[in-house]
């Protein structure tokens, strides 16, 4: 996350209204370069619709865990809030299909980005709950956990193809 947010100075309604909002532009992301890579990496698409399915899975429970919690639908976040949280979504240069593996290698570098994020805003999340609602969380967390070992693990198999490759040629 860009540092000039200071997410500790945000109420639990806006942490959520935050979260919930970022979420759905993570799915959002997800779903769009999964289409235009469909052509060029199988295997990227797999994982980005894999990712784009545990962001809504994630919108969805945070939407539900906040009108539990707040009685109600939550206001949309802070526009110029919001809009840090993702303008560091940088894609110079990439076209609309993706061509080359750096290309696909940059979107999963913003994929691994943007589970980060979702991890640091729900840690800050849970730091303003009561206790007795952490659990609501802790699998939403965990989930983002484990999809930045999926998109490690998928660049350490890609970086293995490309050594074996080198080495048969």
């Amino acid at each position: 996350m860009p540092q000039t947010i200071d997410l500790s100075s945000l109420s639990p309604k806006q942490l959520f209204s935050l979260a919930i909002q970022v979420e759905r532009f993570h799915f959002q992301f997800f779903k769009s370069w999964a289409n235009r890579l469909q052509t060029f990496d199988n295997n990227a698409v797999q994982l980005l619709n894999s990712l784009g399915a545990d962001a809504k899975q994630r919108y969805q429970a945070l939407k539900s865990t906040s009108r539990r919690l707040f009685g109600g639908e939550l206001p949309e976040p802070d526009p110029e809030l919001y809009a840090s949280m993702v303008r560091h979504i940088d894609l110079p240069g990439l076209r609309y299909f993706v061509t080359s593996s750096e290309e696909s290698r940059n979107i999963l570098d913003i994929a691994l980005s943007l589970q980060k994020n979702t991890i640091e805003l729900l840690d800050h999340i849970e730091r303003v709950l009561e206790p007795r609602h952490h659990y609501q969380l802790s699998n939403l967390s965990e989930s983002a956990q484990v999809n930045i070992s999926m998109v490690s693990e998928h660049f350490a198999i890609v970086r293995n193809e490309r050594v074996v490759s080198e080495l048969d040629s």
